[in-house]
């Protein structure tokens, strides 16, 4: 069994600006970083990177200029741990992206 990060990325917005939530998530997916490897991340789901047990891996997500990171702690064989990224849009401009474990 892999041992894997999971992220899950979403997008905060209040309900009069979705128009402009909807735009940006289609033009504008969030990348990840893995350790400094590239990651394809997407919008609304969870997206699985393998990762070598027993140590720990700095993850960083961002979109635009919302970053975010933090250090994963070590991983056992065959573990899965989840994560979640979320871009908060307020006054029609980015304000921030945060990078938590899943619940």
């Amino acid at each position: 069994m892999p041992t894997t990060i999971q992220i899950t990325c979403s997008y905060g917005i209040p309900e009069a600006f979705e128009g402009i939530g909807d735009l940006n998530r289609s033009f504008h997916p969030p990348h990840g970083l893995i350790d400094g490897q590239e990651q394809s991340l997407k919008w609304g789901g969870p997206t699985a990177i393998e990762v070598t047990p027993g140590q720990c891996h700095k993850l960083e997500v961002y979109f635009r200029m919302c970053g975010a990171e933090l250090v994963v702690e070590p991983l056992r064989e065959g573990e899965t741990r989840s994560y979640q990224y979320v871009v908060e849009l307020k006054d029609r401009y980015l304000n921030r992206g945060h990078l938590r474990p899943a619940d």
